[in-house]
């Protein structure tokens, strides 16, 4: 039986490589997205966040 002992320092660095490929995958669906439904503007991306505040 193989027993496995990973430090913090691993820990941490396998944390980062999985958030890095989540924002690698939103950013590529959101490519695709706007590439097959069209961009919004920048001002209309500026309202919306606008109203996130609120």
């Amino acid at each position: 039986m193989a027993t496995y002992c990973r430090d913090i320092a691993e820990d941490e660095e396998f944390e980062k490589t999985k958030t890095m490929l989540r924002l690698m995958r939103e950013l590529n669906e959101g490519r695709r997205s706007g590439e097959e439904e069209g961009y919004l503007s920048a001002e209309n991306v500026r309202a919306y966040f606008r109203s996130k505040r609120k």
